[in-house]
């Protein structure tokens, strides 16, 4: 149980707070009342009476006694609430006290112990006794502002003359005693308990009236009196400016209190000034007016005071301009007027464009102010460019034409929707404040899609035959068997693409498909070609074999189906074909595996016309998030063949382009892809780089793509790192001249290769690493394009990229000089240079393209 209320009790004191608990002490003493009565001490007139404070520690009991008493023998009688022994140990000496009897002195603080029996430790009590003051003065008084007190405050004088403001009709009178003991103060009668009193003094109506101020001491007995006499002030006669401005409007000549007469100059179309005019005087007023004769006869119209932090807002006139009278009006009416003409500057006639830009393409000349017709040349892809054109004067209008109804601005922002292959024209006009204009015409061309690829099969069907294997667009060569007795088939195929032809055995196949005739017994191979829009052929083989003798009577109850598309089963003949059977389903978009066994190749790679090859791999390559969400929301799925085609650098030149099949395997919510794509023999300049682009036509004919750019060899290899989802495959390289990052520089020293470097004295760091300061150069005008570092190990297996710490902005297409150096132990400086032209040459991810690497050759020598 004593735990449970020692817990409570602990509870109580966080919650009430530590300093809480604390201050409380030990609550309520024995000691009800603490007095000095009448009858014990002669001195007294009557029983003075303590206050006992019972949250301090040890407690507290204050005494007030009547002035003149001594101090050093009075005799307490403590009223006790319990019974205990009373003692006084203040003198260190522990003195058992009767109660009511014993004699102290209470010139200086004594403390009591009152012992309780069964309390672990006695109650303290600290008496404090003092006589009460008899000091009745006032130590200061609180005047009016902008009064006048004669003479000048002292509590020792009691008579004094007071000047308040001329303008005075009432005022707060403040006074405040020496002594915080002071009983009470009076203003005019009406006392306030306290040391300190305020009061409102009415002076309506009179010049002059007395006010007394009246004080009574702690002591009940001791009184002081103050007269005042209160005068009123002469009115103020200073009608002078302190300040005069307009804002954001400078005057001429600058503002002084003597000068009376201003102008001001206001742009042409300002229709409305703020005018600030603070008096010297804060009793003076200020008014404003239209001067005589100006702005017509009609007064000033304005809103405020001028003399507020705020100002006066003035409407302006029509016209050239007014002249503004400030009048400033003194408190005893003296009036002095400060003009300010105010006019109104001509017209601002700059019908000027700052700048006209696009969202999309770029204007074609560049934007200049004086030029006024523009094109825009915008890809396929880009249905619409936002062209924005700001006036170069902040006071003259745009206008889009045509446009009824458009509101003027400063600047306007057109959206230009251009359909495919068309153009549409956008006029802005500029007019300037004086009303002279000046038209800017943009003509925005939108180029056509670029020729469609898809060169890939909706269907296939045969009249009377079911073909082997079943369709799927990536298979290109199936066989169908027609009985002896059925003599043609008529084979209808259905190109993907509204863009693509289709020939059967090279002449154009109509709508209702081709007769094909069959001998009996023979094999009548049927080739179906189909063109894309930008030249890619896919060539299907489909080979129709008609039996020799009739077919037995089928058994009752069977039958044979009318046309097939795709699927089905048969038997194939063994003219080279794979044997049939099984009809093979191609493979799911977005997973499964590609063609099938017995699919047969896809068309080959163009025949070969020299000893180099392209390699394209890809393994088991994720997409992206991104282009899977992509495919996702457009309902899309990846297709099953790759078109790999090979340019010259940023050219349009082909070198070669062949199909490649795709392995599309789906991997929970991921789709990844597989292409292994060498081409045939090609003859590839060793001064000149390629770019090799893959693109994976998708069922809703957007692309997955990937193109990388890699010099002239005997071997190019392409290792796709990444997919991206688009419309176009071809990649837009950095233009010429626009600002790209150099991400460090590529050695062109074999890897097993000694350098003479290696064998000299450098500081290195604890990996054996060298620092090798690096600068890139302009090659023709030897400017600098930045500076960074590289760290280089000695030794065979050193790594053939360094990169930099931070990329380095150098133009595409610049012709640069790369300068390295290191300083060895001794202070010889070691160097090289290697000239390279910056060229981009990989696409980054999801966006961008990945940082310049500068081939060089990197053998450092002593610098001569």
């Amino acid at each position: 149980m004593r735990r449970l209320i020692r817990a409570a009790t602990a509870s109580v004191c966080i919650l009430v707070g530590l300093a809480g608990c604390l201050s409380m002490g030990r609550g309520q003493g024995p000691i009800d009342t603490f007095a000095f009565l009448a009858g014990t001490n002669k001195v007294l007139g009557a029983d003075v009476v303590g206050a006992i404070n019972e949250r301090a520690e040890p407690k507290e009991i204050r005494v007030v006694v009547p002035a003149g008493t001594d101090l050093h023998g009075l005799v307490a009688t403590l009223s006790l609430n319990k019974e205990a022994v009373i003692t006084v140990i203040s003198s260190g000496t522990r003195v058992v006290q009767q109660n009511g009897i014993t004699v102290n002195d209470f010139s200086v603080p004594v403390t009591y112990a009152l012992e309780i029996a069964g309390d672990k430790k006695p109650w303290s009590y600290k008496v404090f006794v003092r006589v009460a003051d008899t000091n009745a003065r006032l130590s200061m008084l609180l005047l009016p502002p902008g009064s006048l007190l004669r003479p000048p405050f002292t509590g020792a004088v009691h008579e004094y003359a007071l000047e308040v403001p001329f303008a005075t009709s009432s005022f707060r009178l403040g006074a405040r005693g020496e002594s915080p003991y002071l009983k009470s103060v009076s203003i005019d009668g009406a006392a306030t308990p306290g040391a300190a009193a305020t009061s409102v003094v009415d002076f309506t109506g009179v010049t002059e009236r007395r006010v007394t101020v009246e004080t009574l001491a702690e002591d009940g007995a001791t009184r002081a009196q103050y007269t005042i006499d209160v005068q009123r002030g002469a009115p103020d006669t200073n009608a002078a400016l302190d300040a005069l401005d307009l804002q954001d409007i400078s005057l001429v000549p600058s503002f002084t209190p003597s000068q009376q007469g201003y102008q001001a100059l206001v742009p042409f179309s300002t229709a409305r000034i703020v005018v600030h005019a603070r008096p010297q005087s804060r009793v003076a007023s200020v008014g404003l007016s239209a001067a005589q004769g100006s702005g017509g006869s009609a007064p000033l119209s304005f809103t405020g005071n001028p003399s507020d932090s705020a100002g006066a807002i003035v409407d302006l006139p029509p016209g050239p301009g007014t002249a503004i009278v400030v009048t400033v009006t003194a408190e005893d009416g003296t009036v002095q007027q400060y003009l300010v003409d105010v006019r109104r500057a001509p017209p601002d006639h700059n019908s000027d464009l700052a700048s006209l830009s696009a969202s999309a393409g770029a204007l074609n000349p560049p934007f200049s102010p004086r030029a006024g017709v523009y094109s825009i040349a915008l890809p396929a892809e880009v249905e619409s460019v936002t062209v924005t054109a700001v006036a170069a004067s902040p006071v003259a209008s745009v206008f889009v034409i045509p446009r009824p109804g458009s509101a003027p601005a400063p600047g306007q922002s057109v959206v230009v929707p251009v359909p495919a292959g068309g153009s549409t024209q956008v006029a802005f006009a500029v007019r300037a404040e004086d009303g002279t204009q000046r038209v800017y015409r943009v003509q925005v061309t939108r180029a056509l899609p670029p020729p469609d690829g898809n060169a890939l099969l909706q269907s296939l069907q045969v009249t009377g035959a079911p073909i082997v294997p079943g369709f799927n667009p990536s298979v290109i060569l199936y066989d169908a068997r027609i009985p002896a007795d059925v003599e043609s088939v008529v084979v209808q195929p259905m190109a993907q693409s509204r863009f693509a032809a289709v020939a059967i055995d090279g002449q154009p196949v109509a709508g209702g498909g081709r007769v094909i005739v069959v001998p009996r017994g023979a094999t009548r191979r049927v080739i179906i070609d189909v063109t894309a829009q930008d030249g890619t052929l896919i060539r299907t083989t489909l080979r129709v074999t008609r039996d020799a003798a009739p077919a037995s009577p089928p058994p009752q109850g069977g039958g044979s189906g009318g046309a097939v598309q795709g699927g089905g089963q048969g038997a194939a003949p063994s003219d080279g074909g794979q044997p049939g059977g099984q009809g093979a389903g191609g493979a799911p978009q977005g997973g499964g595996q590609g063609p099938q066994p017995g699919a047969g190749p896809l068309p080959p790679p163009p025949p070969d016309t020299g000893r180099d090859r392209v390699f394209v791999t890809a393994r088991n390559l994720r997409l992206g998030q991104r282009e899977v969400a992509a495919l996702q929301a457009a309902g899309d799925q990846v297709g099953t063949v790759a078109q790999i085609t090979v340019r010259g650098y940023r050219s349009t030149e082909v070198i070669t382009r062949y199909s490649a099949p795709v392995e599309v395997r789906a991997q929970g919510p991921n789709i990844a892809v597989s292409i292994d794509a060498p081409s045939n023999g090609v003859t590839l300049k060793r001064d000149r780089m390629v770019e090799v682009e893959t693109a994976i036509r998708t069922r809703a004919g957007r692309f997955l793509s990937y193109t990388e750019a890699q010099q002239g060899d005997d071997k190019v290899q392409v290792d796709i790192p990444f997919l991206v989802y688009g419309t176009d495959p071809r990649v837009a390289w950095p233009a010429p001249g626009s600002p790209v990052a150099v991400g460090g520089y590529m050695s062109l020293l074999p890897a097993g290769k000694e350098r003479a470097s290696d064998k000299a004295d450098f500081d290195r760091n604890p990996k054996g690493e060298l620092a090798i300061a690096v600068e890139i150069v302009d090659a023709r005008t030897n400017a600098s394009y930045g500076k960074d570092s590289v760290l280089s190990r000695a030794g065979p297996r050193r790594d053939r990229v360094f990169s930099f710490g931070k990329a380095i902005q150098v133009p595409e297409g610049a012709a640069v000089r790369v300068v390295l150096s290191a300083t060895a132990r001794n202070g010889t400086v070691w160097t090289a240079a290697g000239q390279a032209q910056v060229w981009t040459t990989a696409m980054g991810y999801p966006s961008g393209f990945q940082p310049v690497i500068l081939p060089i050759g990197d053998e450092l020598a002593p610098a001569k």
